[in-house]
């Protein structure tokens, strides 16, 4: 059976109005309007600080960078009284130096000492100083209220000596800061030895 020539037009009608509906204005004087773009969030302090570090370790040479012991500063690290008298001997990280001090904290006089001085003993008339970034012995000695360098002493194999301590006839207690070993060094002949090992040490006396 064909179809019959109205229901053809009816339906062809249908379609038109079907596709008219789709351009239509969704409201009267109004077109559809895509949906607006995401706005990004403000920027905060927080970005703004991530951003400066960021730049500031992207133009830093870390390789070239001082240590923190001379970054930061002078830094008293012992302090001791020199027998007899009045006056104090202390060490000085950052400066590198011993320093002679009156009874009020006053600075009288200073001498270079080994690299990151860390610690000082006493034998007699002389003062032995070691640093924990440098493998010698600095000697001083002790006169009058006055500190006048000697002879350093190295000791072989070693590049921190962390901590000292004086023993009897001369003889000095070293300690390894790298190795963790702990050694003799006689302080008149620079002769060495090493008789035990710590973990991690820390002092020796």
């Amino acid at each position: 059976m064909k179809p019959h020539a109205g229901s053809i037009a009816a339906i062809a009608l249908v379609a038109v109005a079907a596709m008219a509906c789709d351009s239509a204005p969704t409201a009267a004087g109004e077109k559809k309007h895509p949906a607006p773009a995401t706005k990004a969030a403000p920027r905060t302090a927080l970005d703004d600080l991530r951003a400066l570090e960021d730049s500031r370790r992207a133009e830093t040479d870390f390789a070239t960078l001082p240590p923190a012991g001379k970054a930061l500063g002078p830094d008293p690290v012992a302090l001791e009284r020199l027998p007899g008298t009045a006056l104090a001997v202390g060490l000085v990280r950052g400066d590198d130096a011993v320093v002679v001090l009156d009874d009020a904290g006053t600075e009288l006089s200073r001498l270079a000492a080994p690299a990151s001085p860390s610690a000082m003993a006493m034998a007699g008339s002389t003062l032995f100083v070691s640093g924990d970034q440098s493998g010698t012995i600095f000697r001083y000695r002790i006169a009058a209220g006055k500190l006048t360098a000697t002879k350093p002493l190295a000791v072989p194999g070693v590049v921190a000596i962390k901590d000292v301590a004086a023993g009897p006839k001369g003889l000095l207690y070293a300690l390894d800061g790298y190795d963790g070993d702990l050694l003799t060094v006689d302080s008149r002949t620079g002769r060495t030895a090493t008789f035990g090992r710590c973990h991690r040490p820390l002092h020796v006396a």
